[in-house]
């Protein structure tokens, strides 16, 4: 659930955004679970959008006229 009192201002103590992410994975595949276990993972160790949420990541804002 995200709470949204901090992007309103009310409480500064809480997080902006959501608490956890979930991600739900399902495909055909001719592996069992533990081979599809271990394929996620390896995807999930290459994946940029993965790499970028679990790291700190620098944010540069920019404010042109």
């Amino acid at each position: 659930t995200l709470d949204f009192s901090k992007a309103m201002g009310l409480d500064m103590t809480k997080r902006a955004g959501f608490p956890a992410l979930k991600l739900g994975v399902s495909f055909d595949a001719p592996w069992d679970a533990a081979e599809k276990r271990a394929f996620v993972e390896r995807v999930t160790e290459r994946c940029p959008i993965c790499d970028n949420i679990t790291n700190s990541t620098p944010i540069e804002t920019d404010v042109t006229n």
